[in-house]
């Protein structure tokens, strides 16, 4: 039968380990791969991404500044190859369309400008410009298929749109062969590196860390779609 004195010493060495582990918790003197992964789950935050294969491969303090870390991950789209050639067949036909829209839209303005010049002594009133029909029209065709792109492309990020815009690149080159069905990107395996921080919330990047695609990952053929 124990007795209060084995008792009490198995709870204060009970205690001890806890508050042993603990301290190495709180204490971490170096970022790991899920302080990686926080970081990276808000840099690459967006309803059609998907964060995998994140890993820290390397780290060294930095003079008592921080610590260097190098790490790999994985970014995919959401939906597969399907969803893929969606999204970068209408994203190219739509950024290509915004591009043609916005130079009508400068051209009118110029126009409308020079009206009003000719009309006005030299004086042009900007509200003028911007109440011209054309101008008008050019606008808020501009602002329409500005916000259709963002439906299909809303990543904001830059470290997500630059991901992207490597794959859609890919997938510009590849639909240039005319064929009706094309492997399309799917995945881009990147490497990066920067300096971490810690903090009272944990460990944090003090800057864009430095991102390298090190491949692109391509699906079977798909039908891709022309628009």
């Amino acid at each position: 039968m124990p007795t209060l004195i084995t008792t009490t010493a198995k709870r204060v060495g009970a205690v001890a380990v806890f508050a042993s582990i603990a301290g190495l918790s709180a204490c971490s003197s170096r970022p790991e791969t899920a302080d990686i992964q926080k970081e990276l789950a808000v840099a690459y935050q967006c309803s059609i991404l998907e964060l995998s294969d994140i890993k820290k491969t390397d780290g060294a303090e930095a003079n008592g500044k921080g610590y260097d870390v190098a790490f790999s991950h994985t970014v995919s789209i959401k939906g597969g190859k399907e969803a893929a050639a969606i999204l970068f067949a209408k994203w190219s036909a739509l950024a290509a369309l915004v591009q043609e829209i916005q130079i009508a839209y400068e051209q009118a303005s110029l126009e409308a400008g020079r009206h009003f010049q000719t009309g006005n002594s030299g004086v042009v009133s900007g509200s003028a410009v911007a109440n011209d029909p054309d101008v008008r029209e050019a606008a808020a065709l501009r602002q329409k298929f500005k916000a259709e792109l963002k439906r299909i492309q809303p990543c904001e990020n830059i470290t997500a749109v630059s991901q992207l815009q490597f794959m859609r690149i890919a997938a510009d080159e590849a639909a240039k062969s005319g064929q009706k069905q094309i492997p399309v990107p799917i995945a881009i395996k990147v490497r990066g590196h920067g300096r971490m921080v810690k903090t009272e919330s944990g460990w944090h990047f003090t800057d864009i860390p430095d991102f390298q695609m090190e491949q692109i990952v391509t699906s079977d053929p798909v039908t891709y779609p022309r628009f």
